[in-house]
């Protein structure tokens, strides 16, 4: 195993090294990763590997691996190869070592965020399959399942259209709405796009911010797929984080997809939704934006 991940020594060579150290009459803190690649048996693999550090340190930190940018970890997780653990998977198999006086659990070491490098950014204008369930967009759908929290201050979520202009804050339509939001410090604001489910603090991220999908280019058949994939991320999301938020809004235009989808997914799952864009109307027009002037002050009345 510490071949295959290029650790770089063996068991035996830990052994002299813990020898040498306890001889100058020093302490030896060891660093265990949790959830390593190529592992078959993750909770036999971890057991196995506490008990023989335990032989030769005096303290032991189980951490959690994570998939930072420039790392070989993190080109695993694009291809599918490989994936971290959850907060909560990473408590599952590690609180049974949280009473040990030895033992030391980190579910964190360093804040993780999907950051890619420079070299792994492309161009992701188009229509289709492939911008709609490109690795880059499916491994940012996983980490806001799976590893994101919502501001806890922001208990409305408001699911929005997303923009050309990129990030979306710049494009009128959202100069405009967050004109009003801004008010209610309360609310969420989470777009629907071909590429996910995108709450406003990663609109500046990539890939939020290097996107195009020109609707000009979709086809019934892409059509109907969008809202496969859309209803399915929203549900996934709402399913992940439906405790945290207090009701459901949005935004949308009445025949547009991204609303389609929303219905969809709250009908699987039973949520209520309301959406404060009078059938008919442009997002963009003043009377639109007044109506969400409106349904906001009723909505955030009621908390």
């Amino acid at each position: 195993m510490l071949d295959k991940i290029n650790k770089g020594f063996h068991l035996i060579d830990f052994k002299k090294a813990a020898s040498l150290i306890h001889e100058e009459g020093a302490l030896l803190r060891s660093y265990l990763l949790v959830n390593l690649p190529y592992v078959i048996d993750l909770e036999k693999n971890l057991s196995d590997s506490i008990d023989y550090a335990l032989r030769y340190s005096d303290s032991i930190v189980l951490i959690n691996l994570l998939p930072h940018g420039h790392t070989p970890l993190f080109r695993m997780w694009l291809s599918g190869e490989w994936s971290f653990l959850s907060k909560k998977e990473f408590h599952n198999i590690t609180d049974k070592y949280a009473s040990h006086p030895k033992i030391e659990l980190d579910e964190q070491t360093f804040r993780f965020t999907p950051l890619f490098p420079d070299e792994l950014k492309t161009n992701l204008k188009g229509v289709g399959e492939n911008y709609l369930t490109h690795p880059h967009f499916e491994v940012w759908q996983d980490y806001l399942l799976r590893w994101y929290t919502p501001p806890i201050n922001k208990k409305i979520l408001l699911f929005l259209p997303c923009s050309y202009k990129k990030p979306y804050s710049i494009s009128a339509t959202h100069k405009g709405i967050i004109g009003l939001t801004k008010k209610y410090p309360w609310i969420h604001e989470v777009m629907l796009s071909n590429a996910g489910v995108v709450p406003r603090e990663y609109e500046n991220h990539y890939p939020f911010n290097s996107y195009d999908w020109d609707e000009r280019g979709e086809t019934p058949e892409i059509k109907n797929r969008y809202i496969e994939v859309t209803s399915e991320r929203i549900r996934n999301y709402l399913q992940a984080h439906i405790n945290h938020y207090r009701r459901i809004l949005c935004f949308l235009r009445d025949d547009s997809e991204s609303l389609k989808a929303l219905d969809k997914a709250c009908g699987d799952t039973g949520y209520d939704y309301h959406n404060l864009l009078t059938p008919g109307l442009s997002p963009q027009s003043q009377e639109a934006l007044n109506e969400l002037k409106r349904g906001l002050s009723d909505e955030t009345s009621q908390i």
